[in-house]
């Protein structure tokens, strides 16, 4: 986030991207990422999406298994999703 004041810009940030709390700087103290660092940081964040992917796939191909699928407690879980409960007040 940008903000234009009297002063000059001022930059609202995140902590970090799983934070909710902004700080906000001005632009005197904001130093600007070589166009490797941006790169490198950029590869870096896509590896660990890859890398979240792969075990999610992992994860999917566990539930999709035969032995999982043959499991009765299993199929009434599935069953339970598939219908689910409307409770009314």
């Amino acid at each position: 986030m940008r903000i234009a004041n009297c002063f000059g810009w001022q930059y609202g940030l995140l902590r970090s991207k799983n934070s909710k709390d902004i700080i906000y700087l001005p632009e005197s103290e904001i130093q600007q990422l070589s166009p490797q660092e941006s790169e490198e940081e950029i590869l870096t964040e896509i590896d660990e999406h890859l890398n979240q992917v792969a075990m999610l796939q992992a994860q999917l191909g566990i539930l999709h298994s035969p032995q999982v699928k043959n499991n009765l407690a299993w199929q009434n879980l599935l069953e339970r999703s598939r219908n689910p409960v409307i409770l009314s007040l």
